[in-house]
């Protein structure tokens, strides 16, 4: 986390430019869409604690092959290592069993609030570092902190999957797995709403890989100056986190994700319309919600998947939703060259219609 928020910017350094933000976005994108399926199938059979350790390790190393880098296409193989996330559903399946009842929406929210924290600590740090020392340093703090969070994860209890009744356990697995799937898949109102909140997913990806360009280009600002503002966005991770969680498990989950939509789509326009750079701040503070509002839709998602087959379930969502991802950088590059203005202009506009949909939706 202490460099992600500037990566576009290293992209730009090693002579890229929107067009390949967005390729490279849209690589790291499609990669995580193509090692969910097998994880979503193995966190339903094996320790999700293991499959979960396994992504971290294989994405340890990608912060140093950052390091002998030459030219921004150098950077791929190591964005694809970071990218593969076979342990994804292990994790949101974890989440989902070990919550309370009734807590689901809070238990997803503040989990991912720990990733906040990072994004809020990581970048202040990482500033500091960029003032004193070059980039390969930055890289080298965040390989260790990898390696930190991999012993971390090494004390989490382990967790397999739950049979939905007891007469279940006398099936085999495969038998129980095609039934399941079968159901699943049938589930007009589950395929409904993983189309909808994919296309939310696209939306918000249009401009998120463009914010730190857009905000050097207009105010001129050094790369340590952006990863402090990048902890303004960790900030509104974490905050946001506590609020939208608290709306979600007190009144409705839907009601947490239309204002996650809304505070995305003031976020995309307030930052092309300020005039300030304190009234950037504040529109990435909001940017903050783009993270939760992905984290609420698995509370959404989960009362509709069978027990059983937590992982598949939150790993059918979680590919086409990668897939969603993968469109919306080259979509935002392509925009970006035409005008920086429009990828947010988009999101903004489309983050607003969603959550309109939402509650007239509810309403009715």
């Amino acid at each position: 986390m202490s460099f992600q928020f500037i990566w576009p910017i290293f992209i730009r350094d090693l002579g890229g430019g929107a067009r390949e933000i967005g390729i490279i976005s849209s690589i790291m994108f499609l990669t995580i869409a193509l090692s969910i399926i097998p994880g979503g199938i193995l966190a339903d059979r094996y320790d999700r604690k293991k499959l979960i350790l396994i992504t971290w390790i294989i994405a340890a190393p990608a912060p140093l092959i950052y390091i002998f880098a030459d030219t921004w296409y150098h950077l791929i193989p190591g964005a694809i290592l970071y990218c593969i996330f076979i342990g994804w559903p292990a994790l949101e399946a974890y989440i989902a069993q070990a919550a309370r009842r009734g807590e689901a929406t809070r238990a997803f929210t503040l989990t991912y609030a720990g990733f906040a924290a990072g994004v809020v600590l990581g970048p202040l740090i990482g500033s500091a570092i960029l003032q004193r020392f070059p980039i390969d340093y930055l890289f080298v703090f965040a390989f260790i902190l990898f390696c930190a969070s991999i012993i971390v994860f090494f004390f989490i209890a382990p967790q397999r999957s739950l049979p939905d009744k007891e007469d279940e356990q006398k099936l085999s697995f495969k038998t129980l797995r095609w039934q399941e799937m079968r159901r699943l898949v049938r589930t007009r109102k589950l395929l409904l709403l993983i189309i909808f909140l994919c296309l939310t997913a696209f939306a918000i990806s249009i401009s998120r890989p463009f914010i730190a360009p857009f905000l050097q280009d207009r105010f001129t600002l050094h790369e340590a100056v952006l990863l402090r503002i990048g902890a303004i966005i960790g900030a509104g991770e974490l905050i946001l986190a506590v609020l939208l969680g608290w709306i979600g498990d007190h009144w409705q989950v839907w009601r947490a994700l239309t204002w996650g939509l809304i505070f995305v789509g003031i976020a995309a326009l307030s930052l092309i319309f300020t005039p300030l750079l304190f009234g950037a701040f504040l529109a990435v503070f909001l940017f903050g919600a783009d993270r939760i509002s992905g984290t609420l839709h698995r509370p959404v998602i989960y009362p509709l998947l069978p027990t059983k087959i937590a992982g598949m379930g939150f790993a059918l969502y979680l590919f086409f939703a990668s897939l969603a991802q993968s469109i919306g950088p080259l979509v935002g590059g392509f925009l970006y060259n035409i005008s920086p203005r429009v990828p947010f202009i988009l999101t903004g506009v489309l983050s607003l219609f969603a959550a309109f949909v939402i509650i007239v939706k509810r309403d009715s």
